[in-house]
């Protein structure tokens, strides 16, 4: 159980879940499925929509001005070469088109949403780091598994 506390509460990571959810249920996959990646347009163009939101609110001031441009080049990458190994340059528009120009449209808004949260940030930059691992999920799913089947 990891402990962090970011403005007052305390965020915890459980070990284990307490609720019964079945993945991939709500968005479609998300899943091991065969020894194969799972997932579904829906999901990848939220979830990386989300990411982007998420590293801007929350990540500190320093570490943003490095992460969040090489986050955008990579989504552009990682875009790029799903498109040209799909051979549909839908996966580019629909996935990640779509996560940054959703991030782009809202930027005034994450900008208010972020001056907020940073001056209620009591988490040192070195606790923020402390939990996370330096080898990205995706990364590592991706070792394991391979190119994801998108449906």
């Amino acid at each position: 159980c990891n402990r962090l506390r970011l403005q007052g509460g305390e965020v915890i990571a459980l070990s284990q879940s307490a609720y019964f959810h079945h993945i991939g249920y709500s968005f479609g996959g998300g899943k091991v499925v065969a020894a194969k990646l799972s997932t579904t347009v829906k999901r990848r163009r939220l979830s990386e929509r989300n990411k982007l939101y998420v590293l801007f609110l929350f990540y500190p001031p320093l570490a943003l001005l490095i992460i969040l441009p090489l986050a955008v080049f990579a989504l552009l990458l990682e875009g790029l070469l799903l498109a040209l190994i799909k051979r549909d340059p839908g996966f580019f528009t629909q996935i990640y088109g779509f996560a940054l120009s959703g991030f782009w449209a809202n930027l005034a808004k994450l900008r208010r949403e972020r001056a907020t949260i940073q001056y209620r940030r009591t988490v040192t930059t070195r606790k923020f780091f402390s939990v996370y691992r330096w080898l990205p999920y995706k990364l590592q799913m991706l070792l394991r598994h391979g190119i994801p089947e998108v449906r």
